[in-house]
């Protein structure tokens, strides 16, 4: 009989609702304010309403439409009227599908007495996503990662959030769910970038991942252009090694030569390097070289006149290799230490182990300086390589050699610290 009783209440507040749904405060001064209609519910949510009645006793009941009861609420009957109910969507009094939903509320003592609240969505079904970035060698530090989510609901407006990358990186989907985020990778290293899309409901996708391999491409002292003598190059890969060619064809670190001393640019060539490390290695790097010994017409009639270049320097031998020019469009030449000078050289080898540097020295820099710090290097087992007067990366990596064994900081700088250092007479 109860079972009865209660099958009839039931059947009557629902014969309530086709009643009284239209009827403006029929539980009092009764308003449902959440949800206000057109609401997308997922996971814990709260239904809220005022009412001027402290003493009312309510029921709640969950309906997939005005007309066609679904499930009654806990905690009626006879819950006494608190401004906010929180449910847990996906078990409302039992496992319900996603859908458009409204609740009734109604007076628990008289079940003629009403509210029923505007339409909303209950979504508990995750998103997908797709990634129409591969897994690839990226040439630079950043990359965009394309995709889609995809939602039974509303994919616009889902949060994307990647990681894997140096920081975490969002965004919003598109209208049509698309969505393209650009995020940092890791330096020398290969990234498994994870995405995942969290849907307007707070559902959470599953993640879909891709490997971005960012591992940095060789650099050279003298970038691609027209020179007026031929030059010493430099190249590096820092921590890795450098493969090159100069034949035209892309090295690899199988079939390139390996990198240990300059290389000599005594004519036009193209020089092709790649960075090889641990187990991987970069994109390749074209270094083009223009070496226009005795000219000094620039780039040739084409153009009808694009300016003059620089004043050519005499020629350059294949057995002077110690020359050093810049670019001519800086019209400067940079002089080698062999150029003679009447000033007394800043840094000077005094004796076998005393030294008088008096000037910071940094990579880039070309001076008989640079020359005597070489000479220094070498003398103290830190360099292999000739000394040039040019301070490049093999010349960084022997002072940082130096600094690192004798416990200053080993920036390949060398300033005050190092200088104080090896200008002491015990220095070894």
């Amino acid at each position: 009989m109860n079972i009865n009783k209660n099958l009839f209440r039931f059947i009557l507040s629902i014969f309530g609702v086709l009643l009284f749904a239209n009827t403006a405060n029929a539980l009092n001064d009764f308003s449902i304010t959440a949800p206000a209609g057109g609401e997308i519910w997922g996971g814990v949510r709260d239904i809220n309403w005022t009412n001027s009645s402290s003493t009312q006793s309510l029921d709640f009941i969950l309906v997939s439409s005005i007309f066609t009861a679904t499930n009654t609420l806990n905690p009626g009957p006879g819950t006494i009227n608190t401004g906010t109910y929180s449910f847990n969507t996906p078990n409302v009094g039992g496992p319900i599908a996603d859908g458009s939903y409204k609740f009734i509320i109604q007076d628990h003592n008289d079940p003629t007495l009403v509210e029923v609240s505007n339409t909303f969505v209950i979504d508990n079904t995750a998103p997908t996503v797709s990634l129409s970035t591969a897994t690839q060698v990226s040439t630079t530090s950043t990359i965009t990662i394309v995709g889609t989510v995809s939602d039974a609901h509303i994919s616009s407006g889902a949060l994307v959030t990647i990681t894997g990358g140096v920081a975490t990186a969002t965004g919003t989907a598109s209208t049509s769910g698309d969505f393209s985020i650009t995020v940092t990778l890791n330096q020398n290293a290969t990234t498994t970038v994870s995405v995942t899309a969290t849907d307007v409901a707070g559902n959470v996708s599953n993640a879909s991942t891709v490997d971005i391999s960012y591992y940095l491409p060789p650099t050279a002292t003298v970038p691609s252009g027209t020179y007026a003598a031929g030059f010493l190059l430099e190249l590096s890969a820092t921590p890795g090694s450098v493969y090159y060619t100069t034949d035209g064809t892309d090295p690899t670190c199988a079939t390139g030569t390996l990198y240990t001393d300059f290389i000599k640019v005594l004519s036009n060539q193209t020089v092709k390097a790649i960075g090889c490390y641990s187990g991987a290695q970069s994109t390749v790097s074209t270094f083009d070289y223009v070496v226009n010994i005795g000219g000094g017409n620039g780039s040739g009639g084409g153009g009808g006149g694009g300016g003059s270049s620089a004043p050519a320097p005499a020629p350059v031998s294949n057995t002077d290799t110690t020359q050093f020019y810049s670019n001519q469009t800086t019209n400067t030449p940079v002089l080698t230490p062999q150029q003679t000078s009447n000033q007394t050289p800043q840094g000077q080898v005094l004796g076998a182990v005393a030294y008088n540097f008096t000037k910071d020295l940094k990579v880039g820099q070309t001076s008989t300086s640079v020359t005597e710090l070489q000479k220094m290097l070498i003398e103290q087992g830190f360099l292999s390589a000739k000394a040039t007067g040019y301070f490049g990366a093999l010349t960084k990596t022997a002072l940082m050699k130096l600094q690192k064994k004798n416990n200053l900081p080993a920036t390949g700088f060398f300033g005050p610290m190092t200088r104080a250092l090896v200008n002491k007479t015990n220095f070894r």
